[in-house]
């Protein structure tokens, strides 16, 4: 089975989709949004529970003043996040997720990765929902312009440009928690799976650098021409120097083929 990664969301894609490739679905929302998804059986963590715990996550994010003070907590597994913390939601979370959370998975942390995925997933849904406004806004800015007579295309940008900068803040384009999301995925991907990357994805270079070794794609995968394909242990993948105690399912070796960007 061939899965998007990192992304989560068809708008996101930095190429035009491929027909024989799906996007994982962390069982957030109460049904995959259509065939082009692919959920795991026998999700630990609900969508109901996945929802509750998200919310708690936004209500956490709302004490502090300086969105940079979040760092931390991207920067960290939700375990080592849990260890850290002194705030109180980090009882709620612990409890809701190694106590009212029925795993028939392997391993106790095996919630905590889908939640990981879960808080991935909200984060591009966010930004997708962002793109839309932003665009709906330049669709009907454009009109007006039409309406009033400016026909130049290029002058009705500019003068979208300074009006949006002078009554917005400053676009801020996130960062996508791939590590934690390829870190993550492993409990959850069939035994045949094999991860979708474009080439110009900044993990593609992390792997580069660490020495893992690429090979020209198997014609099987049906890939475009000029893919590559590596194998490797999820932890490495990931940009861990060794595979956490926590998550012992990050050793198993994933599959990943890469692909042209005009695919």
């Amino acid at each position: 089975m061939l899965i998007y990664f990192p992304y989560m969301h068809e708008e996101l894609l930095p190429f035009a989709p491929l027909d024989h490739v799906v996007f994982l679905d962390p069982g957030l929302e109460d049904a995959s949004p259509s065939d082009a998804y692919y959920r795991p059986e026998s999700l630990p963590v609900s969508p109901k529970q996945g929802a509750a715990l998200l919310n708690d996550c936004l209500r956490f994010g709302e004490q502090f003043k300086d969105p940079s003070e979040m760092a931390f907590f991207g920067a960290q597994t939700p375990e080592e996040y849990f260890k850290e913390s002194t705030l109180t939601i980090k009882n709620e979370l612990r409890a809701r997720l190694n106590g009212e959370v029925e795993s028939s998975q392997q391993h106790d942390n095996v919630p905590n990765a889908q939640f990981t995925l879960m808080l991935a997933w909200s984060l591009e849904k966010g930004l997708v929902e962002s793109r839309e406004l932003e665009q709906g806004v330049r669709d009907s800015w454009d009109m007006l312009g039409q309406n009033l007579g400016v026909e130049n295309a290029d002058e009705r940008e500019a003068v979208l440009g300074r009006t949006v900068g002078e009554t917005s803040a400053p676009a801020v384009t996130p960062s996508l928690p791939w590590q934690r999301v390829m870190e993550s995925m492993p409990p959850f991907l069939p035994e045949d799976a094999v991860l979708v990357v474009e080439e110009h994805a900044p993990c593609v270079g992390l792997w580069e650098d660490v020495g893992v070794v690429f090979e020209e794609a198997p014609k099987d995968l049906g890939l475009p021409e000029a893919s590559r394909v590596c194998r490797a242990a999820a932890w490495l993948l990931a940009g861990r120097k060794h595979c956490p105690e926590s998550m012992p399912w990050a050793e198993r070796e994933i599959v990943v083929a890469v692909v042209a960007a005009s695919a």
